[in-house]
């Protein structure tokens, strides 16, 4: 399945036979084929046009053209607007794999809500920008769920490129010699990039660098043995 940032708290995850999306901003292409509609606010509607996509707004377990949706409540943070509905959170299993968007979700999860989410491959995390995790908070969502891939989402500020050049082949040995003449094409380099609002959070998984992804494929056979960052640059 792939996974498509659409910036802000908006995906497209797309699967085999069907896609679903998460608070789109814009109207989702017809030849996306979606289903669903997930809102990240609690009993909100979409401000654009779905189609006949189901749009899922309240928890409670549903299945829309094979996908499995988990949708759970999100208790406000303490010190919250009295008028905030609080939000929702959703676990979606798709080609037998499962990801879970946190929403705007600005605190740690509770005992329930991470048994309600149950194991996750990939989380969609918000962190890096306004009114989300701060970045301790972020690292502790992350030991709670436990995924093997997390996606920042709702972060902001510029993203700074690099490019570094991949180490030069090791020289040529006795047994590499019957190849003489040649020619080896140098290794690819390397770009990697870094956002200045994700760094304190990166800093408290001890990750360095990110490199950028324009879509992510995740299947349950080509996930990384530890936990990684991945980011996602937004779909123009």
């Amino acid at each position: 399945m792939d996974i498509t940032y659409l910036g802000g708290s908006g995906f497209q995850l797309r699967g085999r036979d069907a896609s679903l999306f998460v608070d789109p901003s814009a109207t989702p292409d017809r030849r996306a084929n979606a289903r669903a509609v997930l809102m990240s606010g609690y009993g909100t509607e979409p401000a654009v046009d779905v189609g006949d996509a189901r749009v899922i707004s309240r928890p409670g377990e549903y299945e829309v053209s094979g996908i499995l949706i988990r949708a759970i409540r999100t208790s406000r943070a303490s010190g919250d607007d009295a008028s905030n509905l609080g939000g929702m959170a959703y676990a979606v299993a798709i080609d037998g794999v499962t990801i879970c968007h946190l929403g705007h979700l600005s605190r740690a999860l509770t005992t329930a809500e991470v048994s309600e989410i149950g194991e996750a491959d990939v989380v969609l995390m918000p962190v890096g920008g306004e009114e989300t995790l701060a970045p301790n908070l972020a690292a502790q969502v992350a030991t709670q769920l436990g995924p093997k891939i997390i996606i920042p989402m709702l972060w902001q500020g510029e993203v700074e490129r690099s490019v570094t050049e991949a180490p030069s082949p090791p020289p040529a040995t006795e047994e590499s010699e019957a190849g003489e003449g040649e020619e080896t094409a140098p290794p690819p380099a390397v770009e990697t990039v870094n956002v200045p609002s994700l760094e304190p959070f990166l800093r408290e998984l001890g990750i360095r660098s990110l490199t950028p992804h324009e879509r992510l494929s995740v299947t349950p056979t080509n996930q990384p043995a530890t936990q990684q960052v991945s980011l996602l640059l937004p779909r123009a």
